[in-house]
C-alpha cells in the first residue's frame, strides 16, 4: 500500500480565501447594516427601557427590568447571527430577497443552544 504524496495534492489558495473574507463585509456592508437593525433596535430599546424602569421603581426590581432586557437582547442576537450568516453563504441574490425581520426553526434553535451553552457555562463557573 502506497501512501499519496502530501506535495502531489493541490494546496488550498490561502491567501485568497483571506482576501475574500475581509473584503465580504466591505461588499455586503449596507445588507449587515440593514440585518443589524433588529439587534441594534433592541439593545438602545432595552437600556432605555431599563434606564427608565428603574427611574421610576424601587431597586429591588431592577434585577426583573435587567432580566427582561436581557432576555430581549438575547432573542435579538440569533436574528442577527443567522441572518449575517445567510449573507455570507449563499449567492448575492438570494441573500438580498431574504426578509430582514425572520423567525424559523433555525432561530429557534439557535436561541436554545444558546441558552443551553449559557447555563452550562454559569454552572461551570460558578462555585460550589
Amino acid at each position: 500500500m502506497v501512501m499519496d504524496d502530501f506535495r502531489a495534492t493541490a494546496k488550498l489558495p490561502v491567501l485568497e480565501i483571506f482576501h475574500r473574507a475581509f473584503a465580504l463585509p466591505v461588499t455586503h456592508f449596507k445588507m449587515l447594516l440593514l440585518y443589524g437593525m433588529p439587534a441594534i433596535l433592541c439593545i438602545v430599546v432595552a437600556q432605555f427601557a431599563i434606564a427608565t424602569l428603574h427611574e421610576l421603581s424601587s431597586s429591588s426590581s431592577l434585577f426583573i427590568y435587567i432580566f427582561i432586557g436581557l432576555l430581549i437582547l438575547n432573542l435579538s442576537i440569533p436574528l442577527v447571527v443567522v441572518s449575517y450568516h445567510r449573507i455570507f453563504l449563499l449567492d448575492e441574490e438570494v441573500a438580498s430577497k431574504a426578509r430582514v425581520f425572520r423567525w424559523t426553526m433555525t432561530e429557534m434553535r439557535f436561541v436554545i443552544w444558546w441558552v443551553l451553552i449559557g447555563i452550562a457555562a454559569m454552572v461551570v463557573t460558578s462555585p460550589l
